[in-house]
């Protein structure tokens, strides 16, 4: 029996060695390299975690509060022909149309 159960964990470890072999970022890629992957480099990215946290703590020791907009777009052109019916100038006979 105990032969069985280690013939199934090289069978099930040659399959995550497969799936972690592609790298594709898919989701069975990414949980078979975290399968497979050692212990040391779990601690190495914990540390760098808590640095990290500790970098933000440090930052909003000084800062009450850190703006940022909701979403990255480019700003775009803005609205010549509004602008200047803004300033009180009558519109062109093409923008009548």
């Amino acid at each position: 029996m105990a032969v069985a159960s280690i013939r199934r964990r090289s069978t099930k470890n040659i399959a995550l060695e497969g799936l972690a072999a592609k790298a594709d970022a898919s989701v069975g890629s990414i949980m078979a390299q975290a399968n497979l992957d050692r212990h040391a480099r779990y601690v190495d990215h914990a540390r760098l975690q808590v640095d990290a946290r500790l970098a933000w703590q440090a930052a909003f020791a000084d800062i009450d509060v850190f703006l940022m907009p909701t979403s990255f777009v480019a700003a775009f052109p803005p609205n010549v022909r509004l602008a200047q019916r803004a300033v009180g100038q009558r519109p062109s006979s093409i923008e009548r149309l």
